[in-house]
């Protein structure tokens, strides 16, 4: 199995920085690849929120996909932390054709920076647009989610008739 990785920015700023990550699992020889189990691993001081693939993740972070396919990650820094070359770790479990427990791990380099040095960060437009594809699925998702309920006004009935004190003492004029 190919992993292949790429960051949405060539940099990230070391205080609140924000930045995605995108791990693609490519098979090199078309075999079935079957229960895959993916463990991110953070440095100290950076973040990941849930996939935004909305591939099963369990409280403990693992990631389980049913078959080879792409993960995006957005990660963030909240506090200050150190500017320099943080890794990445991302340890992939999964059963090959032959039914053997194989595991595969890649260390990925995340260059943390101060936000002055952002001015020279490289864009991957390519990234950009998979996280804007995931974007504008969840949207649709979430507005097929919506159950349209038609409520029909209350309508009230009068009686036009006056009672006895009404009648009465009414003043027409």
């Amino acid at each position: 199995m190919n992993i292949e990785y790429r960051l949405a920015k060539s940099m990230m700023e070391n205080e609140e920085g924000l930045n995605h990550l995108w791990i693609r699992l490519a098979e090199v020889d078309q075999s079935e690849i079957t229960d895959i189990q993916i463990k991110v691993g953070m440095p100290d001081g950076i973040f990941r929120l849930p996939n935004l693939n909305h591939h099963n993740e369990d409280e403990a972070g693992t990631i389980v996909l049913a078959k080879t396919d792409d993960l995006m990650l957005e990660i963030y820094t909240t506090n200050q932390i150190a500017c320099v070359d943080h890794a990445i770790t991302v340890d992939i479990v999964f059963m090959d054709w032959q039914k053997h427990r194989c595991m595969q791990s890649v260390s990925i380099p995340i260059r943390v920076v101060l936000a002055d040095e952002m001015e020279t960060v490289e864009i991957d437009d390519e990234v950009v647009n998979r996280v804007t594809q995931l974007a504008i699925k969840q949207a649709s998702n979430e507005l097929d989610e919506f159950e349209v309920i038609g409520i029909r006004p209350k309508r009230l009935t009068l009686n036009n008739e006056y009672s006895f004190l009404e009648q009465k003492y009414r003043v027409d004029g």
